[in-house]
Formats: structure tokens, sequence, C-alpha cells
């Protein structure tokens, strides 16, 4: 049990976890959230929008490089440059349920 207590003790801590989870998740989330709703409210009811699709693309793929830099944030400002897998995983999932949020308020809205 000793080792472990040791072990506790080197693992860094890392009160800005939530804070860049949260700042790259909102980032995301508009990214994504507001090119929808201007979409959905600028179009007749049934009409599809020329290029519609890769614009839906585009905003899902930026707001998708949002979570590897928070990630590559995360990983240089807190840990001092590295990070294992699980961490990083952690970090990635919670940035992806922030901004997964707000696609599915500017969804229920539109």
């Amino acid at each position: 049990m000793p080792a472990v207590e040791q072990r506790r003790e080197q693992l860094p801590r890392s009160p800005g976890m939530l804070r860049i989870i949260l700042i790259y998740g909102v980032i995301g989330g508009l990214i994504v959230a507001v090119p929808m709703a201007v979409s959905m409210l600028t179009t007749t009811e049934g009409a599809i929008p020329e290029n519609a699709a890769l614009y839906g693309y585009l905003s899902m793929l930026l707001a998708f490089t949002m979570v590897f830099v928070g990630m590559k944030h995360y990983r240089d400002k807190v840990l001092g440059g590295v990070i294992g897998f699980l961490p990083a995983l952690g970090v990635g999932l919670s940035i992806s349920a922030v901004a997964s949020l707000f696609w599915v308020v500017g969804w229920e809205i539109t």
C-alpha cells in the first residue's frame, strides 16, 4: 500500500482540466450549433440549402479539431508536455460531451 500512496502523491493535480474542457467544449459546440441554427432559421420549410452537407461536415470537422486542440493544451500547459492514454481519452470525451450538449440544444431550439 505505501507504493500506491506514493504513486498518488506523484500524480499531477489538474485544477485546469475542467476549465479547458469547458472552454474547448463550448467553442466546439458553438461551431456546430450556430451554423446549424442559422441554416434552419433562414431556409424555408422542407427546402434543402445548396451545399448543406458540405457546410455541415466542415462545421463538424472544425468542431472536432477542438478536441485535439484542447487535449494538446491540457498536455502542454497542465501536465508539462506528457499525457497518458486514459487522461487524454477522458479530456477528449469530456470536450466532446460538452460540444454535443450544444448541438442537442441547438437542434431542439430550431
